[in-house]
């Protein structure tokens, strides 16, 4: 299904409630956004880099939760690649006994992420199918403005690209570039919601290749897709704009769909 134009005003942030600075690991933190106190299915989003600040999700997760999803947002230390995996790993294991005296429906979960988190999200993701490890498996991954592949992104020569590569996994230019996503992509893989912007100069050459992996797999996916509304490369981050609005609620028909557990063909969103 394609929508053109902007849904504006759903999800709404009434009745949310918020705890932040929850710690787990090593060190490491994490925010709960939630409304009632029933049990809800749970959206683990892992923000770009530990110099990430999580408050800057709140709006974000609070109309995501609005819609009946407990949205934990949780920073990573940006090390390494494999420090940032090991830290979900952390955070799963706690969130497995944490979890159950909150209500989190941890069986129906999805990773999440933007920028290089997405990376993090999506390779953890997937590797929990592989590696027992992982005590928690997603049903369906979903990525902001993602960075899937490393080494496209040390391509570009933008500051903002070494930069996003020092922060989220410790390396520079000269640094071993961690394998990306599209690797690990098969029939086996959960339902997958992308979105992007023409405009975002860091992330679009990557979402053809993830496309392109996803459909050769013949997994289903959501696509959202700012092509003709010119937006800032954060956009999802702000629901209280038109596009904001649009895309958190684009996400949260994503996981609807998947958690009726019908057949799901997925939807094109283009703003």
């Amino acid at each position: 299904m394609k929508i053109l134009g902007l849904k504006i005003g759903e999800p709404t942030e009434q009745g949310v409630s918020a705890r932040q600075n929850l710690k787990y690991g090593d060190r490491h933190y994490f925010d709960v956004y939630r409304v009632g106190g029933e049990k809800l299915p749970v959206v683990v989003h892992f923000t770009g880099s530990g110099q990430e600040d999580r408050y800057s999700y709140a709006q974000m997760a609070s109309a995501i939760s609005a819609a009946g999803f407990a949205v934990v947002v949780a920073s990573l230390p940006g090390s390494s690649a494999e420090d940032n995996l090991e830290t979900v790993l952390q955070l799963s294991e706690h969130l497995k006994f944490w979890g159950a005296g909150e209500k989190l429906d941890l069986g129906s979960t999805f990773f999440s992420g933007d920028g290089t988190g997405a990376w993090t999200a999506f390779t953890a993701g997937l590797r929990s199918f592989e590696d027992g490890r992982f005590c928690i498996k997603p049903i369906g991954l979903l990525g902001f403005s993602g960075i899937y592949e490393p080494i496209e992104l040390a391509k570009l020569d933008y500051r903002l690209a070494n930069r996003a590569l020092k922060n989220a996994f410790g390396i520079g230019k000269e640094g071993n570039l961690p394998e990306g996503v599209v690797r690990l992509i098969g029939e086996s893989c959960p339902p997958i919601f992308f979105a992007h912007s023409d405009a975002d100069n860091l992330s679009y050459s990557q979402t053809l290749l993830l496309k392109t992996a996803i459909r050769r797999a013949g997994v289903p996916y959501s696509e959202y897709h700012a092509a003709f509304r010119r937006v800032k490369q954060d956009f999802y981050k702000r629901p209280s704009a038109p596009e904001g609005a649009s895309v958190s609620a684009a996400a949260v028909r994503f996981m609807t769909e998947v958690l009726k557990k019908a057949d799901f063909h997925g939807e094109y969103t283009e703003i």
